[in-house]
């Protein structure tokens, strides 16, 4: 369907709604694991954040990226359709986004640790706003997943600090994910 980033803006805007659709389709009517809401819902919070936080002339690949961030790791949606339906960049972006299933809970925070240190920079921007709705969402979830989450976060955010130049709509959006852990964390006091 699309196969270059050399998209009009009519194409962009059939992408995004095409996104939508896909997204709504495929998670269906799978929840989050801490609430009842709708799984999909999440994959729109993430798009409206990079909107939110995200200058660029590409805004539109970056949102439809945010609405598709979870479909391969999550559904029977593969990479191989996703090249086809979106071509090679929002395929790329999205893959870089896409935990291995091989990756164990007790793997995955030096697994993200490394990872978002060598993302490019419109992926970090993609895992940051995706992180910010996580630890957004903290206060609904059980404490034990709760204290979990929140240091996992910190360990994760610390490291980049650490050992990533970013850029200041980054440091931006991990200063916020930061706050909402620290709100996250009062829940328990």
């Amino acid at each position: 369907m699309f196969h270059t980033h050399d998209f009009t803006e009519e194409q962009l805007d059939d992408m995004l709604v095409f996104a939508r659709k896909l997204a709504t389709e495929k998670f269906g009517d799978k929840t989050r694991k801490f609430n009842d809401e709708l799984y999909v819902n999440h994959c729109f919070r993430v798009s409206h954040l990079v909107m939110k936080y995200k200058e660029s002339k590409s805004l539109k690949i970056l949102m439809i990226a945010a609405i598709l961030h979870d479909l391969i790791e999550d559904t029977d949606y593969t990479e191989g359709q996703m090249l086809m339906d979106f071509g090679k960049l929002i395929s790329s972006l999205v893959m870089e986004l896409t935990t291995p299933a091989h990756i164990t809970k007790n793997e995955k925070c030096e697994y993200l640790q490394i990872k978002m240190k060598n993302m490019t920079s419109w992926g970090l921007v993609l895992k940051l706003c995706d992180r910010l709705d996580n630890v957004s969402d903290l206060i609904f979830s059980t404490k034990q997943f709760r204290k979990s989450y929140v240091k996992e976060t910190k360990k994760i955010m610390g490291y980049l600090v650490e050992h990533r130049n970013m850029t200041l709509t980054q440091l931006r959006i991990l200063t916020d994910i930061l706050q909402a852990v620290n709100v996250a964390e009062r829940v328990d006091m």
